[in-house]
């Protein structure tokens, strides 16, 4: 029996053993699971963009409005006053493009520039003018630096309109900036149908018919003709 005794003592040591090392080794994996594991994969870190040059934008190049001539726009404004005052915007316009292109066939053919205000006197150009003492008499001033503004007898509110609207077209017009000439329309005669059709303009080789604008014909006089 002694044998046997010691026998179970043994066995009992021995499990006693086994179970204390399987309460370590679980007590072991239950420490190891609260602790993180370190992240290995390599850190790539971004290679910082080079900073993109500026380029500045260079302004586009704004081209000056021509010089417009008080003198001239006067003078233009009296003859617009005197042919067209009641005519259409483009009546209007279409009858001071008419100076200017007249105004650079003559400054061609002399050779040297020829003002707005001597087209506009100059014998045959523009009846309204070259005939009436009035009309005349305000060109005169305004070449020659007189206050002519009074004398045109702008009195009430439709001729202050009227007159601010011819000062506005013929500025326009000394800038090269009227619709006709930014059309490339040429114009150099104008007239009632009916004086065109006296006049013979309309079996004229040498005038072109441009068409009707506002209260007027518009004809274009060919300089070889």
């Amino acid at each position: 029996h002694m044998t046997t005794r010691v026998t179970l003592l043994l066995f009992a040591v021995v499990c006693w053993g086994a179970a204390i090392a399987l309460f370590q080794a679980e007590k072991a994996m239950a420490y190891s699971s609260t602790i993180a594991t370190p992240d290995l994969t390599p850190t790539i870190r971004p290679v910082p963009e080079k900073p993109k040059e500026v380029v500045a934008l260079k302004p586009k190049p704004v081209k000056p409005k021509p010089v417009v001539s008080s003198r001239e726009l006067d003078c233009l404004t009296v003859m617009m006053w005197s042919e067209s005052r009641g005519d259409t915007t483009s009546g209007m316009a279409a009858s001071a493009t008419s100076v200017m292109k007249r105004k650079k066939i003559l400054s061609d053919k002399l050779g040297k520039n020829i003002s707005v205000c001597d087209i506009i006197t100059r014998k045959n150009q523009y009846h309204g003018i070259v005939y009436s003492k009035f009309y005349s008499d305000l060109i005169w001033r305004i070449k020659h630096g007189y206050p002519w503004y009074a004398k045109l007898k702008v009195k009430n509110k439709t001729d202050r309109t009227a007159y601010a609207n011819i000062r506005s077209i013929a500025r326009k017009t000394l800038r090269n900036e009227n619709r006709f000439q930014v059309q490339g329309i040429k114009i150099t005669h104008f007239a009632s149908r009916e004086a065109a059709i006296r006049l013979g303009w309309f079996k004229d080789k040498s005038m072109r018919y441009v068409g009707k604008f506002g209260h007027h014909v518009y004809f274009y006089e060919r300089p070889n003709s």
